[in-house]
């Protein structure tokens, strides 16, 4: 090992993760539209700043310019990709014995992704990930 840089403490840590667990509560009762609409807005913000996040993964992680507009732009994609999927949540129905009843299974998150990394490059990297999965899908099901 030539360096160890600490930007940040396990206290701070633990701090944002306490902070995303409240966020989530919050999270969990928006609407698909309200998630699209937020993912859209990611989107926005995205296009708009291009040119300053390629910039920051050539500063950041040493990429070559066109790299770094690549890698912007699929993670445009991929925030698109994610506003489209918030409406299609949903369910499998299972076999059962009984054939006047039905068996629904859904999805229900089981709490908050930590990811600890470079700032730019953890963005760009979680946007191949379950990332936009996990954006869309943290709600919990109506009944």
């Amino acid at each position: 090992m030539l360096a160890e840089i600490r930007l940040t403490s396990p206290a701070n840590i633990q701090t944002a993760l306490e902070s995303a667990e409240k966020a989530q509560n919050k999270w969990t009762v928006t609407t698909a539209k309200e998630r699209e609409a937020i993912l859209l807005k990611a989107v926005e913000i995205a296009e708009r700043r291009r040119p300053e996040l390629a910039k920051a993964l050539i500063d950041e992680g040493g990429n070559v310019f066109g790299k770094a507009i690549f890698e912007v732009d699929y993670l445009v994609s991929a925030l698109r990709i994610a506003a489209g999927q918030t409406r299609q949540i949903g369910g499998d129905t299972m076999p059962v014995e009984d054939a006047n009843r039905i068996s629904l299974t859904y999805r229900l998150p089981l709490g908050v992704v930590v990811g600890i990394g470079p700032f730019i490059v953890l963005k760009i990297m979680m946007s191949r990930l379950p990332y936009p999965m996990i954006l869309i899908t943290a709600c919990r099901p109506q009944l």
